[in-house]
């Protein structure tokens, strides 16, 4: 058995944790969730991810999470082989349930109000938009569904969520009775908030990837959400992510 990890998050542990009982020969490389800083560097560390290649020889399967082409690339020239978590449909459902919930976790561990007394706003409507909205709706909360999409704003309708919870306006968002604003969608949103400021009254949470309140006092950013909040559920599912990988024999 050869599991090494790259990264400190305690999911990485939990789930080289679980490789090393359930799958004693596994050649494993586990990077974090994402991999990259910058398409240059491992997430959270200094360690340059071209380094990461020295020890991927042949019969090691590298597992991440949006890894750049090129490193995929030179991996297979070693004998390496890839797999790529965000082409398992199954982990990113899990993830993004894991990560919904741990956003409500935060909420209620920061909050002296229950759910059922705050409205809320949800941008964006993908894997963690929808597993959210379906939480709070369950908590007894107030949503409002941000989305550009009209087909979304239909299927939202068609649930039984009211139309008044999903609303774009022409001229952009409309914040006005949202007490906490749930980002899930990676677009600059910095636009929105002139000055720089959030309306007063108004508490954003940002779970998307990339910097969309650029500029923008008082965000607060929850990055690596699912393994900070519930790393052993977080370190499940990528470990059955690679298990399932490695019994098809994919990515040769």
């Amino acid at each position: 058995m050869s599991i090494e990890t790259y990264g400190t998050g305690m999911r990485l542990r939990a789930a080289a944790g679980l490789a090393g009982k359930k799958m004693p020969n596994a050649k494993l490389i586990l990077l974090p969730v994402p991999t990259t800083r910058d398409n240059k560097y491992v997430s959270g560390t200094d360690i340059l991810l071209e380094d990461t290649l020295a020890n991927a020889e042949d019969g090691f399967t590298v597992v991440g999470y949006g890894m750049p082409d090129w490193f995929i690339a030179r991996l297979r020239e070693k004998g390496a082989q890839a797999h790529e978590l965000t082409r398992d449909e199954e982990f990113m459902r899990d993830n993004a349930y894991v990560t919904a919930v741990g956003t409500i976790g935060y909420i209620l561990a920061t909050e002296n109000r229950v759910p059922s007394d705050i409205s809320f706003g949800v941008v964006g409507y993908g894997r963690i938009g929808s597993s959210l909205v379906r939480l709070l709706l369950f908590l007894g909360a107030r949503v409002k569904v941000f989305t550009s999409r009209m087909l979304t704003r239909i299927d939202l309708g068609e649930c039984g969520v009211n139309s008044s919870l999903a609303d774009i306006s022409v001229n952009g968002y409309d914040f006005e009775g949202v007490d906490i604003l749930i980002n899930t969608a990676p677009k600059d949103m910095s636009g929105k908030f002139p000055g720089g400021k959030l309306p007063e009254g108004l508490r954003v949470l940002e779970l998307a990837s990339g910097d969309n309140f650029n500029g923008v006092d008082g965000v607060e950013k929850l990055s690596a959400l699912p393994e900070k909040m519930y790393p052993e559920s977080a370190g499940r599912a990528y470990f059955e992510s690679v298990r399932r990988f490695l019994e098809k024999g994919d990515g040769k």
